[in-house]
């Protein structure tokens, strides 16, 4: 099972400049983690000591978000998900 995992340009300085990459898995937290196996380094963007989701992520253009409570929503064969890293400020 193959899903494309797409990073905004912000997070592509920990999968090697790649914006568009393979991962497995049958949810989203199964996905991150091959993308962990795949590019170690970018568990620090994606989890934080506690293990809380850093990311904001969304599925197949969908208008909903898929936050830490989401994770385990299902992915299969052809989805594409999409990783922005959150910004705050103020």
């Amino acid at each position: 099972m193959s899903i494309r995992l797409m990073l905004s340009e912000l997070l592509r300085e920990y999968s090697g400049g790649k914006g568009i990459l393979d991962v497995n898995g049958n949810t989203v937290a199964e996905c991150l983690q091959d993308l962990i196996r795949q590019y170690p380094l970018a568990k620090k963007w994606i989890f934080d000591s506690e293990g809380r989701l850093l990311v904001l992520i969304t599925k197949n253009e969908e208008s909903s978000l898929i936050n830490q409570d989401r994770l385990n929503t299902p992915a299969k064969d052809g989805d594409e998900l999409f990783l922005f890293m959150t910004l705050g400020g103020g």
